[in-house]
C-alpha cells in the first residue's frame, strides 16, 4: 500500500507522464512566405467547432506551431501575422492518437492579388509526419456500418491487417464485454491488445482479451486504432492500441432515441434447424435507449449522458448430445449402437487386464455388478428426445437471458483559457442467465449466468503553461464484479447431489455445499461445475501526465505512468470432485465401455482438493518515454524515441490461504524421490514396495494404492517451496530486469507532392498473462488425492489413504524475458484524385519469448519401449485387439505401468513451466483504397496478403526438440483477407425526378446505404488420425505410447502426396488416401497445418431512410440484413465420425488390418464405408439415418455446421 503511495505522489510531484494513454491528438505546421522563409510569431488560433473553445499557440523561431492534446473532434484554424492575409482551414477533422501534420502553410502578403487568399484550404490527406501504422473508424462509420449484435468491435474487421480468428470476428458479435480477441491484428494477439476508452485502460486483467465496461454504438464518436511501429508515448502493452472516444455535449442540443429489434419472423432458420427438422427458435433482441448532449453554460461547461438497455432472449443453437436410454439407465445395451453404426463391446470386470476378455452375455449388465451410485448418475440425464441419428438421442436449446444496462456520463470543462478538463463515468448492469463459465456441459441444468456491475472512471486535465509547453494530466480506475451465485442457478436443486440421490457418493473431502462433482468420459453428455458459484473483482487505476515542448523544429514529449491493479476470484478446480469413467483395460474393474463403467461404478481416476483455487492477484508497473518529433527538412520528418517498463511479476497476496507453491528444478534431489506401490511380479493381486519386494501388501488395498507413493519413502514435495518464502520469492515467473528498454523510430519522406515514403520500427514488451503467472501455482500446498483405477465402492470405504503425485507449476530457472514484439514497417502513400489515398505498405513483426506452458515432467518419447516399465498383470495389446492365446503378441508401449513412474521428475505428476521461448513471425503486403466522406460517400477497400508463423503452437516435449514440432502458419491464420466498405448518401431524387412536392421529397430523399462485405481464404488445418482393433470396433488402445513411446506424445499423420484435391461435392472436400501412418518409433514428428480449409465471406448492409420534421430534427428508419443473400457458409470439416461443430482439425479413422502395422490398413470413416458399416450392422436403417453417416464422413463439410443465416435487424431512432 505504502509502495503505491510512494510512486503515486512521484507521478503527481514530477508532473511528467504516459501521453500514449490519453488518445489525445495533435497538430503541427510550419508557416512561411511566399519566398519560403519561415515566419516566427504567427498566431494560431485553433477553435472546436462543437463548443468554441479555443487553443492559441504562436510559431517559434522556425516558423513551427504544435497543438497537442485535443480532443477528436472537429476543428477550424485560422492564422495570422500582421502585413499578411489571413488564412483559414475551415474544418479539420482529428482523431485520436493522429498527429495531424499540415505541412508548409504560405501566407501572402497583404495587398497581393485575392486570389492568392486560401480560405478554404483543407488538411492534406496524407500523413507526412510520422511512421506510425494507424487507422480511424470514423464517425459516421461507427453509427451507419451494419454491426450484427452491435458491438463495436465488428468495426475492427475494416482494419487492415486485422485477420478475424472466429465466426464472431466474420458475423459479428452481440453486445457485452467481449470483441476485440476475435481479431489478430498484423499477426499480433488479441489478448496483448490495449483497449483504451477516452484513453484510459478499459481492458478486464483476466481473459485480457474483454473491456471491463462495453462502450454503446450511440455514444461513440470514433474508434482508433494503431496497428504497427508506434511511438515511444504508446504501448504498454505489446500488442495493437485501440481508443474509443466518446461523445461529448457541445453549444447546441443534441439527442438521440432508438430501439433496435430482431425477432426470428425475419431470420431464416440456420442449417442445424432446418436438418433436424426443428423450428427456428425464438431469437429476440431489443437494443433500446438515448442520449442528451448539451451546454451547461455555452462556451464553458458542457455534458453528455447515454444510456442502452438490453434485452435478449435468444436460445442458443441446439446443442445434440447422448443421454441413456431406459434400457441403458438398467444395464441393457442390447440396443446400443457406435456413433459409425456399429456394436459395442462390453466385458466383465478386468478380464481385459487379465488378457482374457470375457463379453458380457447379450450385451445385458448382470444386476449384481450393478451399482446403486452409478444407476443414481445415470438417473440425472434427461430423458432422451430425439430420435433417427446415430450417436445423437438428445437436443437441448439453451436459454439465453440477457439484461443489459449500460450508462456513460461525460461532462467536458473550459476552465480557462489556459485550462482544460473531461470526466467520463461508465456503469454497465448485466444479469445474464445461460451456461456461465463455472458451469460444463450441454444439459438443461447446466444453465446458471451470473449478475455483474463494472465501472470505469477517466479524468483528464490539460494545462497550457507557454506556446512551447503543454502539460496533460490523467486519472482512470476500473472495476470489474462478476457474481455467479447460487441462487442464479435455473435448477438448484438438480444440483445438489443430496436431492437427486447423490448423497452417498464417496468424496475424499467434505465440500461447504453440496453441489454435483464433474463427470468426464461417461460415454453420454458429460457435465460438470467446477467454478460454480464463483465471483470475480478486479479493480484497476492508473495515474499518468505528460509535457510536449516546442523547440525550433523539434517537438519533445515526455511522460511516466503508475498503474496498480489487483484481482480477487475464485477459480476452476476440483474442490467437488472429478469422476473419470473412462475406459481402462489396464484396470480390474473396467469393462472397455465408459458408459458400462458408470452403471457398475468402474472409475479410471479421481481428484479432489481440500481447498478451492483462489488469487488475490496483484501487480505495480511504472512506464517513462521520451521522444523527439524533428522536422529536419521541410520534406523529411524524424521521430525517435524510447520508453522504458518496470514491470514486476504479477503475484498473489495472501499465499497462505491460496496455498501457492512453485516448483524449483534446482532444488530437486533424486536420492529424495519417493517410491511407488508397483505390482508384485509374484502374485498381481497384490502391490509391494520395491525397496522390499518381499513384503507384499494386503490383496484388499490393491486398488486403493495402485501405483501411489510409499509413505515416508521420500519426500513428496521434493523441490517444492511456498511463494512468499525467502527460497521463491512472492512470484512464480521470475521479475524481468528491473527497467526494460524499447527504443523507437520512424520516418516521413514526401518525395514529391502528394506521395510520401514511411516507415518506421520499434519494439514493446507484454507482461505474461494472469493465467500463466497466478492460475499455474494456485492450490499448489493444498491437500488432494488422485485414485486411479479404481470404484465407487472402494472409494466409500477407502480403509487406507493413498498418497498421490502432486503436480504444480514450475520456476524457469533459465529465463526471465517477458514477450516481445518487434514491429517494422515500409510504406508509400499517395494522394488520388477524387479525394483517395492509396497507402501500400510492408508490414512486419517478430514476436519474441511468448509464454509456452511446457510441462517438464512429461515423459520422454522412446520411455514406454522400455520393457522395465512393462506392469505384470497386463497381457498388452496389437493392432488386431488386446493379446490373447489366439492374438499373441503386444506391441512394445503396450501393457505398461502408469504414466507417473515414467517420469523424469520422480513423486510428481505434471510440473507446468511458463517459459518464454515462443517465437512469431509475421509478415504482409497491406493495400488500402481510402475515400475520405465527400459528396455523400465514403469509401475503403482493403487487400491484406499476409501470413504468420507460430512457434508455439503445438510444440513438442521440453525434454526433446521441441521445436521441431512447430513453425507453421497459425491455425487461426488467413492468407487473403479482403474487406470492402462504403456509407452512401443518396441524392435528392425528388429533385433528380422533378416532383419537389413535400410528399416526394418525404419519399424519396433522405435514403442512405451502408455496406461491409468481406471475403477471406481458408485457414490451415492438420488432420489427426484413430484406429481401430483389426478384430473388433474398439479403438486401438495405448496408440501414442505405440508409436512415439510417450503417452504425452502424439503421432502425426504423414501426407504423401497433395491432398488439397477438391471432389466435386461437399462430401469429398480433400483427397483423403493423400495420408499415411508414420512408423513405429517416429518421435511424433511430422507436418503441421497443410490442409486448407474452405474460404468463407460476409455481406452486411444497412439502409436508412430519414424523414424529417423540421430543421434539426428527424425520423429514422433503419433496416440492417446480415448475410444479405443468406449465403450458406460452411466452417467445418469432419473430425469424428460423429457431429461435431466448429474445429480446426480433420481426423482419419484407419481399420486395422492385422496385429502388425505391415499388415496394412484402410480407411474405415469415409463418408461411403461409414454408410457401409451402418447398413452391415443394421439392414433396416432409414434412409435419413444412411445420410446422417455418410455426411459424416473423413473428407466431407459437415453441412450443418454453417456460419449465421440472413438475419434482419430494424431500427427507429429520432434525433435533434
Amino acid at each position: 500500500m505504502y509502495t503505491s503511495i510512494r510512486l503515486a505522489i512521484l507521478v503527481v510531484l514530477f508532473n511528467v507522464g504516459a501521453y500514449a494513454q490519453s488518445g489525445l491528438a495533435s497538430i503541427t505546421g510550419t508557416v512561411t512566405d511566399s519566398t519560403d522563409a519561415r515566419l516566427p510569431g504567427v498566431t494560431v488560433r485553433l477553435v472546436q467547432l462543437s463548443t468554441n473553445t479555443e487553443r492559441v499557440t504562436i510559431t517559434n523561431e522556425a516558423g513551427l506551431f504544435n497543438i497537442p492534446s485535443l480532443v477528436a473532434s472537429d476543428y477550424s484554424l485560422t492564422i495570422d501575422l500582421p502585413g499578411f492575409r489571413q488564412k483559414k482551414l475551415p474544418n479539420l477533422t482529428l482523431n485520436a492518437f493522429q498527429n495531424l501534420a499540415l505541412g508548409t502553410l504560405v501566407l501572402e502578403v497583404e495587398g497581393a492579388a485575392a486570389t492568392s487568399i486560401d480560405v478554404t484550404a483543407e488538411a492534406p490527406l496524407i500523413q507526412t509526419e510520422n511512421g506510425i501504422r494507424s487507422t480511424a473508424i470514423q464517425s459516421t462509420q461507427v453509427t451507419e456500418m451494419p454491426a450484427q449484435g452491435r458491438n463495436w468491435s465488428t468495426l475492427l474487421k475494416i482494419i487492415p491487417g486485422a485477420t478475424p480468428v472466429n465466426n464472431q470476428g466474420i458475423v459479428g458479435r452481440e453486445l457485452d464485454s467481449n470483441g476485440y480477441n476475435d481479431f489478430r491484428v498484423n499477426g499480433k494477439d488479441g489478448r496483448q491488445t490495449q483497449m483504451n476508452l477516452d484513453g484510459g485502460s478499459n481492458v478486464d486483467h483476466g481473459s485480457d482479451g474483454k473491456t471491463t465496461v462495453t462502450p454503446s454504438l450511440e455514444s461513440i464518436q470514433e474508434v482508433s486504432v494503431l496497428t504497427n511501429n508506434f511511438q515511444a508515448e504508446y504501448g504498454i502493452r505489446a500488442g495493437v492500441v485501440v481508443n474509443v472516444v466518446t461523445k461529448s455535449g457541445s453549444n447546441n442540443w443534441h439527442a438521440t432515441a432508438w430501439d433496435y429489434l430482431r425477432n426470428e419472423i425475419l431470420n431464416a432458420n440456420s442449417a442445424d434447424n432446418n436438418f433436424f427438422g426443428v423450428p427456428r427458435p425464438k431469437y429476440r433482441y431489443n437494443y433500446f435507449g438515448g442520449n442528451l448532449g448539451g451546454p451547461i453554460k455555452r462556451d464553458k461547461l458542457f455534458f453528455f449522458f447515454n444510456q442502452e438497455q438490453t434485452k435478449v432472449f435468444n436460445p442458443l443453437v441446439v446443442e445434440q448430445a447422448r443421454v441413456p436410454t431406459a434400457l441403458e439407465r438398467i444395464g441393457d445395451f442390447s440396443q446400443t449402437f457406435n456413433p459409425d453404426g456399429t456394436r459395442p463391446t462390453i466385458y466383465m470386470p478386468g478380464t481385459q487386464a487379465a488378457g482374457a476378455p470375457v463379453p458380457i452375455p447379450n450385451m445385458k449388465i448382470p444386476a449384481n455388478l450393478l451399482s446403486p451410485l452409478g444407476l443414481a448418475i445415470a438417473n440425472t440425464y434427461p430423458e432422451p428426445n430425439y430420435a433417427g441419428n446415430n450417436g445423437i438421442n438428445y437436443l437441448n436449446t439453451l436459454p439465453n437471458n440477457d439484461r443489459r444496462w449500460l450508462n456513460v456520463g461525460r461532462v467536458d470543462w473550459n476552465v480557462d483559457d489556459k485550462t482544460r478538463a473531461y470526466v467520463r463515468y461508465s456503469h454497465d448492469i448485466q444479469r445474464l442467465r445461460n451456461r456461465g463459465p463455472g458451469s460444463v456441459g450441454s444439459l438443461p441444468f447446466n444453465l446458471t449466468g451470473w449478475n455483474r456491475t463494472d465501472k470505469a472512471l477517466t479524468v483528464n486535465v490539460t494545462r497550457i503553461f507557454s506556446p512551447a509547453l503543454v502539460n496533460e494530466t490523467m486519472f482512470n480506475y476500473q472495476n470489474d464484479d462478476v457474481n455467479s451465485a447460487f441462487e442464479v442457478a435455473a435448477y438448484p436443486d438438480k444440483l445438489d447431489r443430496t436431492k437427486v440421490g447423490l448423497a452417498d457418493l464417496p468424496l475424499a473431502f467434505k465440500t461447504d455445499l453440496n453441489i454435483l462433482p464433474q463427470f468426464m468420459n461417461t460415454g453420454w453428455a458429460d457435465y460438470g461445475f467446477p467454478r460454480f458459484p464463483w465471483r470475480a473483482i478486479a479493480p484497476e487505476w492508473q495515474l499518468s501526465s505528460n509535457w510536449t515542448w516546442t523547440h525550433q523544429t523539434h517537438v519533445v514529449k515526455t511522460g511516466i505512468q503508475f498503474i496498480q491493479n489487483k484481482k480477487n476470484e475464485k477459480d476452476t478446480s476440483n474442490q467437488f470432485g472429478l469422476f473419470n469413467f473412462g475406459a481402462d483395460s489396464a484396470s480390474n474393474v473396467d469393462m472397455g465401455y465408459a458408459p458400462a463403467n458408470v452403471l457398475t461404478g468402474a472409475v479410471s481416476q479421481f481428484q479432489q482438493v481440500s481447498n478451492e483455487a483462489h488469487k488475490y492477484s496483484l501487480y505495480r508497473d511504472l512506464h517513462f518515454f521520451i521522444q523527439d518529433t524533428w522536422k529536419a527538412t521541410p520534406k523529411l520528418t524524424l521521430d525517435y524515441g524510447i520508453r522504458l517498463y518496470h514491470i514486476p511479476s504479477e503475484y498473489n497476496t495472501n499465499p497462505s490461504k491460496t496455498l501457492d507453491a512453485v516448483f524449483v528444478p534446482s532444488l530437486y534431489d533424486p536420492n529424495k524421490a519417493p517410491r511407488y506401490y508397483i505390482v508384485n511380479p509374484a502374485n498381481t493381486r497384490t502391490l509391494i514396495d520395491p525397496a522390499f519386494p518381499n513384503a507384499p501388501l494386503p490383496a484388499n488395498v490393491f486398488n486403493a494404492l495402485l501405483y501411489s507413493l510409499v509413505p515416508g519413502s521420500g519426500d513428496p514435495l521434493n523441490g517444492v517451496v511456498p511463494l512468499g518464502s525467502a527460497a521463491a520469492g512472492r512470484a512464480g515467473i521470475r521479475d524481468p530486469r528491473a527497467v526494460l528498454f524499447a527504443p523507437r523510430g520512424g520516418f516521413a519522406w514526401q518525395v514529391i507532392p502528394k506521395t510520401v515514403f514511411r516507415g518506421g520500427f520499434g519494439w514493446a514488451y507484454n507482461r505474461p498473462r494472469i493465467m500463466d503467472a497466478i492460475n499455474t501455482f494456485e492450490n499448489g500446498l493444498a491437500d488432494q488425492v488422485d485414485y486411479r483405477q479404481t470404484s465407487l465402492a472402494t472409494l466409500s470405504n477407502p480403509g487406507v489413504k493413498r498418497l498421490s503425485p502432486r503436480s504444480f507449476g514450475v520456476l524457469d530457472e533459465s529465463s526471465n524475458k517477458v514477450p516481445t514484439i518487434y514491429d517494422f514497417s515500409l510504406s508509400v502513400q499517395r494522394e488520388l484524385p477524387g479525394s483517395f489515398v492509396l497507402d501500400v505498405a510492408y508490414i512486419g513483426n517478430i514476436q519474441q519469448h511468448q509464454i509456452i506452458a511446457f510441462d517438464i515432467n512429461a515423459v520422454p518419447p522412446g520411455t514406454g519401449f522400455d520393457p522395465k516399465y512393462i506392469d505384470p498383470r497386463l497381457a498388452g495389446n496389437n493392432f488386431a485387439g488386446p493379446v490373447t492365446a489366439s492374438n499373441p503378441g503386444p506391441l512394445p508401449g503396450t501393457g505398461l505401468v502408469d504414466r507417473n513412474l515414467m517420469r523424469p521428475f520422480q513423486g510428481f505428476s505434471t510440473l507446468t513451466q511458463i517459459s518464454d521461448v515462443g517465437n512469431n513471425r509475421y509478415n504482409s503486403l497491406q493495400t488500402n483504397l481510402t475515400k475520405r466522406m465527400s459528396n455523400g460517400l465514403s469509401f475503403q477497400v482493403v487487400h491484406t496478403y499476409g501470413k504468420l508463423i507460430s512457434g508455439i503452437e503445438n510444440p513438442g516435449l521440453w525434454s526433446y526438440r521441441w521445436k521441431d514440432y512447430t513453425g507453421y502458419q497459425a491455425s487461426n491464420d488467413r492468407t487473403h483477407n479482403v474487406t470492402i466498405n462504403y456509407v452512401y448518401d443518396v441524392p435528392s431524387l425528388s429533385k433528380r425526378l422533378g416532383w419537389n412536392s413535400a410528399f416526394a421529397r418525404q419519399a424519396f430523399d433522405g435514403w442512405s446505404v451502408a455496406h461491409i462485405i468481406s471475403f477471406l481464404s481458408g485457414m490451415p488445418i492438420t488432420p489427426t488420425f484413430s484406429l481401430t482393433y483389426a478384430n473388433s470396433t474398439q479403438p486401438v488402445a495405448n496408440l501414442n505410447t505405440i508409436f512415439t513411446g510417450s503417452p504425452d506424445l502424439a503421432p502425426r499423420l504423414q501426407p504423401t502426396s497433395n491432398p488439397n484435391k477438391r471432389g466435386a461435392d461437399p462430401y469429398h472436400m480433400f483427397d483423403i488416401n493423400a495420408f499415411a501412418l508414420p512408423d513405429i518409433g517416429n518421435p511424433g514428428l511430422g507436418s503441421r497445418n497443410y490442409l486448407w480449409m474452405q474460404g468463407t465471406s460476409s455481406n452486411d448492409v444497412t439502409v436508412r431512410k430519414t424523414f424529417p420534421i423540421r430543421e434539426r430534427m428527424g425520423m429514422e428508419l433503419r433496416a440492417s440484413f446480415f448475410n444479405l443473400f443468406n449465403n450458406t457458409r460452411r466452417q467445418t470439416l469432419n473430425i469424428t465420425n460423429t457431429l461435431v461443430t466448429y474445429s480446426l482439425n480433420t481426423s482419419v479413422i484407419y481399420k486395422m488390418k492385422g496385429p502388425q502395422l505391415s499388415d496394412g490398413y484402410s480407411i474405415f470413416n469415409s463418408p461411403e464405408q461409414l454408410r457401409a458399416n451402418l447398413q452391415a450392422s443394421n439392414p433396416n436403417a432409414s434412409a435419413q439415418d444412411l445420410y446422417n453417416q455418410y455426411r459424416q464422413g473423413f473428407g466431407s463439410t459437415n453441412i450443418t455446421s454453417v456460419l449465421d443465416p440472413r438475419r434482419i435487424e430494424i431500427g427507429l431512432r429520432f434525433k435533434f
